[in-house]
């Protein structure tokens, strides 16, 4: 099996915090399936970090930090430059999900931008060496169990984990064949169809949900693992993993299914 990790958005000193489990958990796990697997990354590139919905303020970035992933090709882009090629202002007459002066839509459209960089990349060199399985993970996440690889990667699947989905899809890490992630990487393509279509703001997850529906991608939980974010200045966002928590998991899903609850 050839696999390939794709890595996107800001680092947010991950070397502190999250670069041990995502060699542990992800890396190792990984390399017992391809030990010469691939890493790629685009780095959206600040020297300070400022959200006001995560009450982060001036936090030092370290440019150079993306270095110790240790990628086969790495491309970065200025944010300021990335701030003027986003589609903010069309998006932002759509209104925002949080009340944070449009400061989580501009995150959103960031980190679709990355994703689109680094998917340019994978197929790039999906050319020369087709891969059987593609992962993209961000990496401000610290891995509290070891990533899922499923035994069969099913065509036009996108794989994504059990949790934190928010009526939709959990947009911190997916796995899938070539032509599925290369759909999921390319998400930013059909913005302004689902903001038209749907009169709601632009969310992550929500729309992900939307955008594999209308790429004609079956979707599948991944319910074995399990991560946390963290910020830039060390601050875990937790994600709960117990019987109730599971439980709780189980019921919705179940009601979806039904169409009792819309996602």
């Amino acid at each position: 099996m050839k696999i390939a990790i794709c890595f996107y958005g800001i680092t947010r000193n991950f070397a502190q915090h999250t670069l041990e489990s995502i060699q542990r958990q992800l890396f190792d796990v990984v390399a017992k399936h391809d030990p010469n697997f691939k890493r790629f990354a685009h780095i959206n590139l600040l020297a300070e970090l400022n959200n006001e919905r995560t009450r982060e303020f001036n936090v030092p970035i370290d440019p150079e930090e993306y270095k110790l992933l240790n990628c086969d090709v790495v491309t970065t882009t200025d944010q300021r430059l990335v701030d003027e090629r986003i589609d903010f202002k069309y998006l932002s007459q759509f209104g925002n999900t949080w009340n944070d002066n449009f400061g989580t839509l501009k995150n959103v459209l960031r980190q679709f931008y990355s994703v689109n960089e680094v998917t340019q990349t994978m197929l790039q060199e999906s050319a020369k060496t087709p891969f059987d399985l593609v992962i993209y993970s961000r990496i401000c996440l610290r891995y509290e169990k070891p990533v899922e690889i499923p035994s069969r990667i099913l065509p036009g699947t996108l794989y994504t984990p059990w949790f934190e989905r928010y009526r939709g899809l959990n947009d911190r890490f997916a796995l899938g064949d070539v032509p599925t992630m290369a759909a999921y990487g390319r998400r930013q393509s059909r913005a302004r169809e689902f903001c038209a279509e749907t009169g709601l703001p632009m969310g992550a997850e929500n729309y992900l949900l939307w955008y594999a529906r209308k790429e004609g991608l079956k979707t599948r939980h991944l319910r074995k693992m399990n991560f946390g974010r963290v910020r830039a200045d060390g601050k875990e966002e937790r994600i709960r993993d117990d019987v109730p928590e599971r439980l709780k998991y189980f019921y919705k899903l179940a009601l979806e299914k039904a169409g009792l609850r819309s996602y």
